[in-house]
């Protein structure tokens, strides 16, 4: 098993950003109903362990959610390589996605999020 670095992570993040973004994905900051959190949650684990890659999510409020997701995730990324964090250790792909995708997110972003705190802008980071 290999460590997955912070700047992976970073790039799979901001470039799933750029698409939810060109896909037309709204930004607000605003609660989720539950069954969206864990569609989304759902989400994350199949594409993390999928190949090919799992297709994604289509109900406007789950894009908005994972678009949201893949900004913080690529903003803490990014502020971690920067700092010159090590990578997360002994975590393949999915290892990694899962954490910064679910539970950094619960533990972390989504009160920012909800209390109108930005991640970096993807064209900024």
């Amino acid at each position: 098993m290999s460590d997955w670095t912070w700047e992976q992570i970073e790039q799979l993040t901001r470039a799933f950003a750029l698409i939810l973004l060109q896909a037309g994905t709204p930004q607000e900051a605003a609660p989720l109903p539950e069954a969206s959190e864990r569609a989304i949650d759902l989400w994350v684990a199949h594409f993390a362990n999928e190949d090919p890659p799992y297709p994604l999510p289509v109900d406007p409020l789950q894009k908005r959610g994972l678009l949201a997701r893949m900004r913080y995730a690529s903003t803490f990324a990014s502020q971690c390589r920067i700092a010159g964090n090590p990578p997360i250790p002994n975590a393949t792909e999915a290892i990694a996605l899962e954490t910064m995708l679910i539970d950094y997110w619960y533990e972390t972003a989504k009160p920012r999020w909800l209390a109108g705190e930005r991640g970096i802008k993807v064209a900024e980071n």
